[in-house]
């Protein structure tokens, strides 16, 4: 379990059809303590974009489920045409569950994805 400290406020701003419970609170919590629950988390694939000039930091909004699952992105920042890649990678990360006094949350975060010289890696903030 994690302290209230990391949480930001509660938010409802994103909808996801069809695979949240409507009305359900969630918190926003930081990236920083979000990845430290990452159980899997891919990076996006580059393979195509060798030779490309890569210098973009994208950020992804995420929200996971409380069963740890991304079940929506939303782009925030960063190159439009590595947005799509992005989304999809993020789509695919995996967390424990975040709990609060026994409560399970679903949690608002972000992931951000520095793509540079034809690599990609993920830029982990400070707590």
């Amino acid at each position: 379990m994690l302290c209230g400290a990391a949480i930001a406020q509660v938010q409802t701003r994103w909808e996801c059809p069809d695979r949240s419970k409507q009305g359900r609170e969630r918190i926003r919590v930081s990236d920083g303590v979000t990845h430290s629950l990452a159980t899997q988390s891919p990076l996006p694939d580059v393979s195509d974009l060798r030779g490309q000039k890569l210098d973009s930091v994208v950020v992804v909004g995420i929200l996971i489920s409380t069963s740890g699952e991304v079940i929506c992105t939303s782009p925030i920042s960063g190159s439009p045409d590595l947005f799509k890649r992005s989304q999809e990678t993020a789509l695919k990360w995996r967390f424990k569950p975040y709990e609060i006094q026994g409560v399970y949350m679903d949690v608002e975060t972000r992931i951000q994805f520095q793509y540079k010289k034809g690599k990609v890696k993920i830029v982990v903030p400070n707590r």
